[in-house]
């Protein structure tokens, strides 16, 4: 019969990446790509190609595009779109969770305030061939709908990840957030190239910095987990335990040494078990195989 022997749990083999530095490390690749996009647009090579585009507003006045052109862009108006996110704000914090509506405020100021300043360093001018009647002045890179818009879309998939329970439901939720989050970038990204009010590369600026953004705000504000699968709120689980009478963190059943031994005393040989190896309770979930040389040394 096999010898059992009580030992500390074998630690899991970590990733070469936690969640925390690898939303880090994609906030540091988005403002690179930022950055090499401004300094691409600054020497002037893509004036020439983005050119072409001077057609699109004609083309959408003849085809009866204008008044959805115009209610889209009203709509997606980084104002409203700031109005909607203290809304959301306001809900979260009624329920308590200060954090998670500082995280929404947060991200959302952030970006507009970056995509102006970012605007005026640039100072890059807007297209010759807006929609005549609403012309919009001042500098066009980034755009600011869509970084707005993009910030919205990012809030909407943080939150969904922090409020969502079980693993099934957080790929659930993330994957509707971001396929209708694509749709609404791809909206307003459409918009503002088709009422000329940007060049394709603004959208594409805005959208990099409202992403930056969010990770950044997200991983400040606490609501990335540190480890694989650990949960990011967990101080919104522990309130969720109490209000339903359960304890946030029940004690883990350890395994005493006489358990130990009738629990190897029960257990039938391995025919697959290697010779000598050893069992090694380390409580009632997990079990490990260590060689007799190894426990030895």
């Amino acid at each position: 019969m096999a010898t059992t022997t009580l030992l500390p749990p074998v630690p899991a083999i970590r990733p070469m990446r936690t969640p925390r530095r690898g939303a880090l490390s994609t906030s540091l690749l988005l403002a690179t790509a930022f950055l090499a996009l401004a300094a691409v647009v600054q020497s002037g090579l893509t004036t020439s190609v983005e050119g072409h585009l001077q057609w699109l507003p004609v083309w959408s006045a003849e085809h009866g595009l204008m008044p959805i052109l115009r209610a889209v862009e009203v709509v997606f108006h980084p104002d409203h779109i700031g109005y909607v996110g203290l809304v959301i704000a306001g809900a979260y914090l009624l329920r308590g969770q200060v954090r998670v509506a500082t995280f929404v405020v947060a991200t959302l100021w952030l970006t507009r305030y970056a995509t102006s300043h970012l605007k005026s360093l640039v100072g890059r001018e807007r297209p010759s061939w807006q929609y005549g009647g609403h012309e919009h002045v001042g500098a066009a890179f980034p755009s600011g709908h869509a970084s707005a818009a993009a910030a919205l879309v990012g809030v909407v998939v943080v939150l969904g990840f922090v409020s969502a329970t079980n693993e099934q439901q957080r790929r659930r939720w993330t994957h509707l957030a971001w396929t209708r989050g694509a749709i609404v970038l791809v909206v307003v990204g459409a918009d503002r190239i088709l009422l000329g009010r940007h060049y394709p590369t603004d959208v594409l600026a805005g959208c990099l910095v409202a992403a930056c953004i969010t990770l950044v705000v997200a991983v400040v504000a606490g609501l990335v987990p540190a480890r694989p699968g650990s949960q990011a709120s967990g101080r919104a689980v522990a309130e969720r335990g109490r209000r339903h009478g359960a304890s946030p963190n029940p004690p883990r059943q350890q395994a005493t040494g006489q358990q130990a031994h009738e629990a190897a005393g029960d257990q039938q040989p391995d025919p697959h078990q290697a010779p000598g190896a050893v069992d090694v309770v380390h409580d009632h979930r997990q079990v490990a195989l260590v060689p007799e040389e190894v426990l030895a040394g």
